[in-house]
């Protein structure tokens, strides 16, 4: 139930749009010397274009990446607030499932000085939202500021949104106060199109294909579509080709969520079939006095219905309690709330899992003719025996998985959060520039390092650690890559800002106040050296954009993107002007109390504007949420999957025992000891677990081996998670098995025979 609660949380991200069936994203693809990428990013005037050539586009609107604002500042009388939004193409709110309290959503957005807020920053301004329309409101961003109008009020955004913002702007007023080509060769933007009823997309997609080639004859940027509410679950591109995404790990919980519901139905399967001896008798009075095998089969059936049905209760107590700890595991908002969809998921979930338990006993139990039964001349054939072994074979082997599993994910989740990357994330913060800020950054930030607890301080155009890094086209060397074969990573920064992430150089030197001509001064990393294939790198040439640069150090690698990618070729430019994010490098052993001085400093400095800061390290770990959750859920479920085995062994080895209790009298009368009984016994399923062991291991390198293939940097493989593993199930196994063995076996001899 757990699970069906997080996967049905995470298959409704973003369907809650009312026209979710015609709701598409435009996807570029470059051509690259090493292959296609893909990439949300399109040009700005992209959306107008399809809009005006396609007719079956009914809508198209383009937006300001969803990562590029963090906060913005919202004034309205005498009242600051931070909140997060974006600029939008004017027929936003008519593709999207927004509704609107206040306004319309054909002409909300249509003037460039309008402003659209969530019914909770309307109340928070103005105290209710009817009171928010026709109120001014001053927007401040970096060193931008403006007035607008409230032209309407939307209500708050669902949490099952990818998208969450407390305001938007028409995305026309972007235009206006960054200018761009009109071209639509590409861009970092997004475009979101609404098709017409029943237009076929795949015909969509195939027509806008080589859109952007017919008018730019020189262009290597492909067009494509995929369904909106897809980009959550589905957003892993290889060669420019889907290959998946979060939607592994979705169906990786559907299949845990199977395995552990199977090892719980092979227990009672187990049981009752090593039980029939005892029920036999009954079985066979039953059907002499007219009982039929349908009878029988609904019978054991319902049993194990009832059985099934019991358990949901207790589940549902369970998971009720619980529930407040998934979601502080899982980062989510999972509610209980039982619709019709949801109560007949569940029931049929039970039903099948009832129906998984009792079908095989049902079936097994009914096969016996009741003269064979009551005559007693009832053999159990062989093949029972070992159907019953293989199940126990199929428990531990699945258990066996689980726990290498669980142990390669921790180890591969450790490396993420203990390898060095090339800079140290560690107690370093970032905020974003604002008010006088912006306005005097090199003042402040020389004041910055001056307040106690603050070691270093510096500015950037945006965290190091950047889903939004876009290749720049436009690097040029002795001739070379005049048709941006090689693409390259670009970060521009402001003096010292190496030296506050600790980035070490291979050669050369950071940028200097010393060096008056270090304005016109680049580093790149290792890796641009190494495909630049440039000899002696330090002191020459390179053309950027058209800009003559001297290379004047080369920073070792360090990893700018996730572990799942490669380290590419990147430079830092200087560029103070351009950069919008202060980075601070704090004392690790007054974190706290430097903070608070710099809170402190910030505000007086910048009155008017909240100190709103983020860790660096916090960033990091972002990247990795998957993966984070993947480790945390995996161990429940692993130890669930190893409860319940050891469980049904438990079982069985007590059942084995009982039934071999006059064996066991007898044999201690001839001199038996307890330890060799207990082997005597244990040998009965001891093989079983061992060759469960020898299918487990093999299976669960090949899974985690294909698991560790989607990271580029990856922890490796050794021997001891797989033998630790196999003596920690054997130990269990020989544990649960000889508890109850040893018990019997413990019994005297004469209460054996007497029994």
């Amino acid at each position: 139930m757990f699970i069906y609660l997080w996967v049905s949380n995470e298959l409704a991200v973003d369907k809650f749009h009312e026209k979710d069936q015609q709701l598409f994203q435009v996807m570029s693809t470059s051509n690259f010397p090493d292959g296609l990428k893909t990439e949300e990013g399109t040009s700005a005037f992209l959306a107008e274009t399809l809009a005006k050539e396609i007719p079956e586009i009914e809508y198209a609107v383009p937006t300001t990446p969803d990562n590029w604002f963090k906060k913005f500042t919202i004034s309205s009388a005498d009242k600051d607030v931070s909140a997060k939004g974006q600029f939008v193409g004017n027929d936003y709110f008519n593709i999207f499932s927004y509704p609107l309290i206040q306004g319309n959503s054909t002409n909300i957005l249509s003037d460039k000085n309008s402003i659209v807020v969530s019914e909770q920053l309307a109340i928070t301004l103005f105290k209710s939202t009817e009171n928010a329309v026709g109120k001014a409101i001053d927007w401040k961003w970096f060193n931008l500021k403006r007035q607008c109008i409230v032209s309407g009020v939307f209500k708050n955004i669902p949490s099952a949104s990818t998208v969450q913002f407390d305001f938007v702007l028409p995305f026309d007023s972007w235009k206006d106060i960054v200018p761009m080509p009109t071209d639509i060769k590409g861009g970092p933007f997004y475009t979101f199109i609404m098709l017409r009823k029943d237009t076929d997309f795949t015909r969509i997609s195939s027509k806008i294909k080589n859109f952007i080639a017919r008018k730019h004859n020189n262009s290597n940027i492909s067009l494509s579509i995929r369904p909106y509410s897809d980009r959550y679950l589905y957003n892993e591109y290889n060669n420019g080709v889907l290959t998946g995404g979060r939607i592994e790990y979705i169906k990786l919980f559907i299949i845990i969520a199977i395995l552990v519901v199977s090892i719980s139905a092979i227990n009672f399967t187990n049981l009752t079939t090593a039980r029939a001896s005892i029920r036999l008798k009954e079985l066979g009075i039953k059907k002499t006095i007219g009982a039929s095998n349908i009878n029988m089969i609904l019978q054991y059936l319902g049993e194990s219905m009832l059985i099934t049905f019991i358990s949901l209760v207790i589940a549902l107590g369970i998971v009720f309690v619980m529930l407040p700890y998934l979601n502080e595991t899982t980062g989510s908002h999972i509610l209980m709330n039982f619709n019709l969809t949801s109560a007949a998921s569940i029931l049929a979930i039970t039903i099948f899992t009832g129906l998984l338990a009792g079908a095989y006993p049902a079936l097994y139990l009914t096969k016996f003719k009741p003269v064979e039964i009551l005559t007693g001349k009832i053999h159990t054939p062989i093949q029972d025996l070992w159907a019953r072994k293989g199940l126990v074979l199929f428990q531990f082997t699945v258990s066996l998985i689980f726990i290498v599993s669980v142990w390669v994910v921790y180890k591969q989740v450790t490396l993420i959060q203990t390898k060095h990357v090339g800079y140290d994330r560690n107690h370093v913060i970032y905020f974003e520039m604002e008010g006088r800020v912006s306005e005097n950054r090199d003042v402040f930030i020389s004041e910055l390092k001056k307040v106690p607890g603050v070691i270093n301080a510096s500015s950037i155009q945006q965290s190091i650690i950047s889903p939004a890094y876009s290749p720049v086209p436009g690097v040029r060397w002795d001739d070379k890559n005049e048709d941006d074969e090689i693409r390259f990573a670009q970060l521009p920064v402001n003096y010292n800002m190496l030296e506050v992430l600790n980035i070490e150089m291979s050669s050369g030197r950071t940028f200097s106040k010393t060096f008056d001509t270090d304005i016109d001064g680049i580093i790149f990393n290792e890796e641009a050296i190494k495909v630049m294939d440039i000899p002696d790198p330090l002191g020459k040439v390179i053309t950027i954009w058209g800009d003559k640069k001297k290379i004047i150090g080369v920073a070792k690698n360090f990893n700018f993107q996730s572990l799942h990618e490669k380290i590419k070729p990147m430079f830092f430019r200087l560029a103070p002007d351009e950069t919008m994010l202060v980075m601070v490098r704090i004392d690790k052993t007054q974190e706290k109390t430097a903070i608070r001085n710099i809170k402190h400093f910030y505000e007086h400095y910048n009155a008017g504007f909240s100190f709103d800061f983020t860790f660096l390290d916090q960033d990091y770990q972002a990247q990795y949420t998957s993966e984070n959750q993947v480790a945390e859920l995996s161990k429940y479920f692993a130890l669930v999957a190893v409860m319940v085995s050891c469980l049904g062994l438990l079982g069985l080895a007590s059942f084995t025992a009982a039934r071999r209790t006059k064996e066991i009298g007898i044999r201690k009368i001839f001199g038996a000891t307890k330890f060799g009984l207990v082997y005597l016994l244990s040998a009965e399923f001891i093989p079983t677990i061992v060759l469960s062991i020898a299918i487990a291991l093999p299976t669960s390198y090949l899974i985690t081996q294909y698991w560790l293939s989607g990271f580029a940097f990856k922890t490796e493989l050794s021997w001891w998670p797989f033998i630790s593993s196999s003596v920690l199930i054997l130990l269990l196994a020989g544990l649960t098995i000889s508890t109850q063995v040893f018990k019997i076996a413990s019994a005297s001899p004469t209460t054996s025979l007497k029994n």
